[in-house]
């Protein structure tokens, strides 16, 4: 399937690769340690991770996008899939619609990750603790998991085909993929949890594209992780960016025990 409303140009612009340990390729915009000898990064994800309250999101989603015939679902950073994976079962069981957000665009700067995910589309192996998280929120919404989830004779838990199918796996570095995206409606944009990885001096011109690209009835979706980073470094600063850029929070608030930091940033 084709999203026509965001376009990647086939060919990449040419950026000078610095390298770490003489190896290890940086991305444009990959925040380097203090001791210059590694990339700041982690993979760390969950299925439903526990900054969202996902029945409040489910209630955004659909309040926000009510009147949208169509609407472009992206998420950068995704790891090893869990998070579009939830995305995709919470859309197809408590949204109203979901096709319209179909598929779901995931993104990863990690290649090789990218490369599993699309491999394992059909052996997600999904780990007893996150099963507890599904069986919970689907007991909390009275809603059934098991099309979406198979257990076999081993009580071992896998998504099924129709949680993966809606998902599309591609590698991409979002500060330098923001500089050929093009938009032409309304986007469910997520980028969480991955803000004290990205250098800060990339901060402002990202929002500033974001926000002059994305149209009007568009959320930008962030993570707790993305309020703490760190304050000596400016790592901690990517939501007053969003805000000083124009991005507005949402009145509905998805975040779980912390209200102060609300995840939804609108462009209306």
């Amino acid at each position: 399937m084709n999203i026509q409303a965001v376009n990647f140009s086939t060919n990449k612009p040419s950026f000078k690769m610095l390298c770490v340990n003489g190896y290890y390729p940086i991305g444009k915009g990959q925040y380097l340690g203090e001791y210059k000898d590694e990339i700041v990064n982690s993979h760390e994800t969950y299925i439903f991770r526990n900054d969202i309250n996902w029945l409040a999101f489910r209630d955004y989603i659909n309040e926000r996008f009510s009147d949208c015939p169509k609407i472009d679902t992206i998420i950068y950073g995704c790891s090893n899939g869990s998070e579009p994976y939830s995305l995709s079962m919470l859309m197809q069981a408590m949204v109203n619609n979901p096709d319209r957000f179909f598929p779901i665009k995931a993104f990863d700067i990690d290649e090789s990750l990218i490369m599993e995910n699309i491999s394992k589309k059909d052996s997600f192996r999904i780990e007893n603790n996150d099963f507890a998280k599904i069986q919970n929120l689907y007991e909390i919404a009275k809603k059934d998991y098991t099309p979406y989830v198979f257990e076999d004779n081993f009580h071992r838990c896998y998504f099924t085909n129709k949680t993966t199918k809606p998902v599309e796996f591609k590698e991409g570095n979002l500060i330098e993929d923001i500089n050929r995206m093009k938009f032409e409606r309304p986007t469910l944009f997520i980028a969480r949890n991955m803000w004290p990885y990205v250098s800060p001096g990339e901060y402002n011109s990202f929002a500033r594209k974001l926000f002059d690209k994305l149209p009007v009835g568009s959320s930008v979706i962030i993570g707790d992780f993305d309020f703490r980073g760190n304050r000596y470094l400016g790592t901690n600063d990517f939501p007053n960016v969003l805000l000083k850029t124009g991005f507005k929070q949402s009145n509905l608030n998805i975040t779980r025990d912390i209200p102060a930091k609300n995840l939804v940033f609108e462009k209306n």
